[in-house]
């Protein structure tokens, strides 16, 4: 496998480690009321906390092109919906200080929300409360957003009908749902956690997963994945231009529907590959029709299938 595809895996599995072992230590028999921050030296911090104002609300959408969300145990809804204004509210079991609150800041173009107010000090942990965050944008521009990125611990992530020319998801234990997204650069990165997608319209897909399964279907121009101890399934109504996955200790489905043909190499330890169309082979090398698109696969204990699709 290529070098820095190993140090991606290597880094992505230590930090689940290092983040799940955390989790753990800090549960403290009262898991409703909230799971721990990391609260060392710095504490829980974002630059310019003075800007940001406690509490749901609303801002116009006009004029704004980025949302920013940071977001900690519970969960993240964000949905299309009608009217002009981007609104934002929370729950959870309990009732909320100001700083347990979310706090959200319109700067200029970006609208950015942070899960709780900052929290400094030498302490190791921190509670917080478990709760979830609706984000609701407009239809107007909905589709149209210049940057959408959304990190996660601990946390659920469901987007549906919202995306943006640069999107960027990030979860930490935690299942990820997608639908009705159109993005011309989609990065999604999981660990310990599904990722289910559909009706999804990407030109590019870059996705790495640990410990969890990927399974999303749509529309994709190009895709790179890296997959760590998890299936990845993907199904295409078109057939991508360029294909490149390399996976550990999982298997590998691809489904496209009839093409003008493809050229897919690939090398897999302890694993095997299948392919519906009739391809002619060598070594590695299976060719359909002219080979123009190009399929990369790069696998340790999996096996890899390339389906047609009905």
């Amino acid at each position: 496998m290529k070098q820095s595809a190993i140090i991606r895996i290597v880094v992505w599995s230590l930090v689940a480690l290092v983040l799940i072992g955390v989790l753990i230590m800090g549960l403290n028999g009262s898991l409703s009321f909230g799971l721990p921050i990391i609260s060392i030296g710095q504490g829980y911090t974002y630059p310019n906390s003075e800007r940001y104002t406690a509490g749901p609300g609303s801002v116009p959408s006009a004029g704004v092109q980025k949302i920013l969300v940071n977001w900690i145990a519970g969960g993240v809804e964000i949905t299309a919906c009608e009217g002009d204004t981007i609104e934002f509210s929370e729950t959870a079991p309990q009732s909320l200080d100001d700083n347990q609150q979310l706090h959200f800041w319109l700067d200029g173009d970006t609208l950015r929300i942070q899960y709780t107010a900052p929290y400094k000090g030498l302490t190791l942990f921190h509670n917080v409360p478990s709760k979830t965050l609706q984000l609701q944008v407009p239809q107007s521009i909905a589709q149209s957003l210049q940057t959408l990125e959304v990190t996660t611990v601990s946390s659920t992530l469901d987007v549906d009908g919202v995306g943006a020319t640069y999107t960027k998801l990030e979860t930490v234990s935690g299942r990820m749902t997608l639908a009705g997204m159109a993005c011309d650069n989609l990065d999604v990165n999981s660990v310990s956690g599904t990722v289910q997608g559909e009706g999804l319209t990407v030109g590019s897909l870059n996705s790495e997963n640990v410990s969890g399964n990927l399974r999303i279907s749509g529309q994709f121009t190009r895709i790179e994945h890296n997959s760590v101890s998890g299936q990845t399934d993907i199904i295409s109504s078109a057939c991508p231009e360029r294909l490149s996955i390399e996976a550990v200790s999982g298997t590998i489905s691809i489904t496209v529907p009839e093409n003008d043909g493809f050229t897919a190499q690939y090398d897999s330890v302890s694993g095997d590959f299948r392919c519906d169309f009739p391809t002619t082979s060598e070594k590695k090398k299976a060719t359909y029709k002219n080979g123009g698109a190009s399929f990369d696969f790069d696998t340790v204990s999996g096996n890899i299938s390339i389906h047609k699709q009905s």
